[in-house]
């Protein structure tokens, strides 16, 4: 089966939920994405395949974890409430 750049692009996004903002590029022919944990400077990163994208993803994440399920509903909670 082929799947378009966009479909793959949703496959990619789906296995990073909610965590990240991954389309595909028409234009550029890239596929992008953004770390949504990150507030400063906005970070996007691109790549040519899903596969690339995906080993970017994962260098990213080891050099800015992604923050704790617990620290995330301290932050609701204070929002919340405040």
């Amino acid at each position: 089966m082929f799947l378009s750049p966009h479909e793959m692009a949703r496959h990619v996004a789906a296995r990073h939920r909610p965590w990240w903002t991954i389309w595909y590029g028409e234009h550029t022919r890239h596929y992008w994405a953004i770390p949504l944990w990150v507030r400063a400077p906005p970070a996007m990163l691109a790549a040519t395949t899903p596969e690339a994208l995906e080993a970017v993803i994962a260098t990213f994440e080891a050099l800015h974890p992604k923050p704790s399920r617990q620290a995330i509903r301290v932050v609701r909670t204070s929002h919340a409430t405040g």
